[in-house]
């Protein structure tokens, strides 16, 4: 046979595969219509956390996207807030499997209590992916059907010592303000057990430990609320007048501390260097207006997609999840400022 006998039919099956291909997915899609509506049910362990309300607004502008993509089916995303409350959340996703949903997408308020959901939703043969707040890494072992869609805290950590290091080489004399040869700082937590606070913390200040010498003057529990921090940064401003820097566990609770430092009529060019992590949009205005404020960016928009491109996978693909891929890890990123930390 000649050559191109052999490329032309070569190239009609690969032609001919994809057309298949094509075809299957829109049977596919047409049975799931014709069958039933495919429900995704997404559960937010709180919707008033300023970083989970940019997660679902970049959700929602990916769910928007996967409709257009996918015409032939009936697919009805519904989002739901477990205020903070782990049984409130365990009722919701009850619900949820008894209402046959096909695929769940759950921020768990309790990390430890994703064995139940993955066991009941086992029994009704529908997947989980988890995200945000990563489960317990047996519990994922627990099924192939279960995901977690999140970010390194021991990385974040990392980061965030980092560049408060750069700050220190740039700008000593504004950060050791009292000149006495150590930084005294201000911790903001998130939770005092939640694991994503307690790594954050721990491979901040080991990462600055190791080439700074700090003084801490406080240690506050803020969970991760901006009103929290404000209140607690209030109070304690008028006991340790002299912070030199903050360091929190997220963007919310360091807006939170700035503010209420404003508004105890310390001057702009006085405020203490404050960092934060979770990359809000007024955060990263402040990072390009400021020194003294600094963010660590967790890519809330890469997450929600991926979050729902694993549920797309489920319901159209079927795809069966393996050992290797029970975790999507998304790298955090720097401002265009401190670039170089990338």
């Amino acid at each position: 046979m000649k050559k191109s006998n052999v490329y032309y039919a070569s190239g009609m099956t690969i032609i001919a595969v994809v057309v298949c291909v094509f075809f299957y997915q829109q049977l596919w899609e047409s049975t799931l219509t014709k069958e039933k509506t495919i429900k995704v049910g997404i559960v937010f362990y709180r919707q008033d956390d300023e970083f989970i309300a940019s997660m679902q607004q970049a959700m929602e502008e990916e769910i928007s996207e996967i409709i257009k993509e996918h015409p032939q089916a009936k697919l009805d995303f519904q989002l739901f807030d477990s205020k903070n409350s782990q049984s409130y959340q365990n009722d919701i996703v009850e619900s949820l499997i008894k209402n046959q949903y096909d695929v769940l997408c759950i921020n768990l308020v309790d990390r430890t209590a994703a064995s139940v959901t993955i066991d009941r939703a086992k029994a009704a043969n529908i997947p989980v992916i988890f995200f945000n707040r990563e489960p317990v890494e047996a519990d994922l072992t627990r099924w192939d059907h279960v995901y977690y869609v999140g970010s390194d805290p021991e990385r974040a950590g990392i980061m965030q010592g980092n560049l408060i290091l750069s700050f220190n080489q740039k700008h000593t004399k504004i950060l050791d303000k009292n000149q006495d040869g150590k930084i005294q700082y201000c911790l903001i937590e998130g939770e005092a057990l939640h694991q994503d606070a307690i790594l954050r913390t721990k491979f901040a200040l080991q990462t600055i430990s190791d080439k700074l010498e700090l003084e801490n003057v406080s240690r506050e529990i803020a969970d991760w609320s901006y009103t929290t921090s404000f209140h607690k940064i209030k109070q304690l401003i008028k006991s340790q007048p002299t912070i030199e820097l903050i360091i929190s566990n997220n963007d919310a609770m360091a807006l939170g501390a700035r503010d209420a430092l404003l508004e105890s009529n310390i001057a702009e060019r006085e405020l203490p260097y404050i960092v934060g992590i979770d990359g809000l949009v007024r955060s990263l205005k402040l990072s390009s207006e400021t020194v003294l404020f600094d963010t660590i960016i967790n890519d809330s928009q890469t997450q929600a997609i991926k979050i729902l491109s694993l549920a797309c996978d489920e319901i159209f693909s079927k795809k069966k999840n393996t050992e290797d891929s029970r975790y999507f890890m998304i790298p955090y990123k720097t401002t265009e400022k401190n670039s170089e930390f990338l």
